[in-house]
């Protein structure tokens, strides 16, 4: 299954991938810092967010964060959608610390049904 053009959570009028791909990190990083820098890849911003790299630590882990907020929401959706299991891979991976706390908390979060009854977002553990 391809996520790429599911919804962006956090700004629905555009693509997912805009907001949980490589050079999402990389703008969100750039947007939190107001530095424009397009020669840091996600993993120059691991290292700012583990203090091994020059630059602003939280910015770095709050970019790894909306990172996973976004493809957490889109797992949701597709785990809804065909009831199967999400593997991660690729260098993303190395960050999960930063992001997997996000991406978990949006599979696991709950919605309301016109009754008021809380429902799991997904309905397997997650």
């Amino acid at each position: 299954m391809e996520t790429f053009c599911l919804r962006n959570k956090r700004d629905t009028s555009i693509i997912l991938e805009e907001g949980a791909s490589i050079r999402a990190i990389k703008r969100e990083y750039a947007r939190l810092t107001g530095v424009e820098s397009t020669d840091l890849t996600p993993y120059d911003i691991y290292l700012i967010a583990e203090g091994e790299k020059p630059g602003d630590p939280e910015a770095a882990k709050k970019a790894f964060e909306l990172f996973g907020e976004i493809a957490g929401d889109a797992f949701a959706t597709a785990v809804t959608l065909t009831d199967s299991l999400v593997v991660i891979g690729g260098g993303l991976t190395g960050a999960m610390k930063y992001n997997k706390p996000a991406l978990l908390r949006e599979m696991r979060s709950t919605l309301l049904t016109v009754t008021g009854e809380t429902v799991n977002r997904v309905q397997p553990r997650v």
